[in-house]
């Protein structure tokens, strides 16, 4: 890989107040680990949360994409699509919700490592899916074109996506919820030899 995977922290449109705060804590935590993995990472989020965090943005060393109004339901596939338009040369994305809390900066060793041979990775814990997920820069012209949450469900279902369990006791990793009609792809996608 001639660049590095971008991390895309998606902040949903809850946050001011108390969960504002402790969401906010969770970004910069996560920024953190994600440096330690050497992953570029992009904080995602609806204007009103970033008007709720203006002196964070004013002051912070993060890149802020602002996303226009859209459906909560749909902020997973709209952070995902802003992230990968503000950073084409990146060679994969991973999407972290902002309410993860990853506690160990080799979960996403593990994830990237495995970005490297696969199309899509997921982290799983117990063998369930879990977020963060990331995606290989050979989907680039797909996750451009994400219009909802459910266009994503089907991109996943479309591509075997690598497992990765991850040992993380304790982790708020995001369960992962696949639509009921569209079950989540798995089994090894390698990338073809030339790429």
């Amino acid at each position: 890989m001639d660049s590095r995977a971008t991390a895309i922290i998606a902040v949903p449109h809850q946050a001011c107040g108390h969960t504002g705060s402790m969401l906010l804590h969770n970004v910069n935590r996560t920024m953190a680990q994600c440096a330690e993995a050497d992953l570029d990472v992009l904080v995602v989020a609806p204007q009103a949360a970033l008007s709720a965090w203006h002196e964070w943005c004013q002051s912070s060393c993060a890149n802020v994409v602002s996303l226009p109004p859209s459906a909560d339901r749909q902020l997973l596939a709209a952070a995902l699509r802003a992230g990968v338009q503000m950073s084409p040369k990146s060679c994969g994305w991973f999407l972290i919700p902002a309410d993860i809390l990853v506690y160990k900066t080799s979960t996403l060793r593990q994830l990237h490592e495995a970005l490297r041979h696969h199309l899509i990775v997921h982290a799983t814990v117990e063998q369930q899916p879990r977020l963060p997920v990331g995606f290989d820069r050979e989907l680039f012209s797909e996750l451009i074109h994400l219009d909802s949450d459910h266009a994503l469900h089907r991109l996943m279902n479309r591509y075997p996506t690598q497992l990765v369990e991850v040992d993380a006791p304790g982790e708020l990793l995001h369960p992962w919820h696949p639509e009921p009609m569209l079950p989540l792809g798995r089994g090894v996608t390698q990338r073809h030899p030339d790429a």
